[in-house]
């Protein structure tokens, strides 16, 4: 389920809760996309012997604060299993949020059938 908790405490937002949660769904996406063309670009094959260390660092949380900077800066990278865990994972919680789900499925084929 696709649910935004941003407007919480607030009597109204400068945006509906489905505009919201369309947003969210997109940006999901669209960082599943961009770790699965990342993984093309920058790491060898799901199935490779001796690839398991060189998947992509993987970010979830938005950087608000200079503080916060060095934190994310000394991500590693993931293995290659939970970078494809990841974007899988950000299909999956797109999918309810929003109306682009022809491109989501097709994603989705795409990016098992790359695995």
């Amino acid at each position: 389920m696709c649910h935004l908790s941003y407007c919480a405490g607030y009597d109204s937002c400068v945006i509906t809760e489905e505009k919201g949660n369309q947003y969210k769904g997109e940006c999901l996406f669209l960082r599943a996309l961009t770790y699965h063309n990342l993984m093309i670009h920058y790491a060898l094959p799901y199935n490779v012997e001796g690839n398991n260390n060189y998947g992509m660092p993987i970010y979830t949380k938005a950087v608000n604060d200079p503080s916060q900077l060095a934190e994310q800066q000394s991500t590693g990278r993931s293995t290659v299993k939970d970078t494809y865990d990841q974007i899988l994972s950000d299909l999956n919680n797109a999918e309810p949020c929003h109306s682009f789900r022809f491109l989501q499925r097709q994603s989705r084929i795409y990016i098992l059938h790359s695995e």
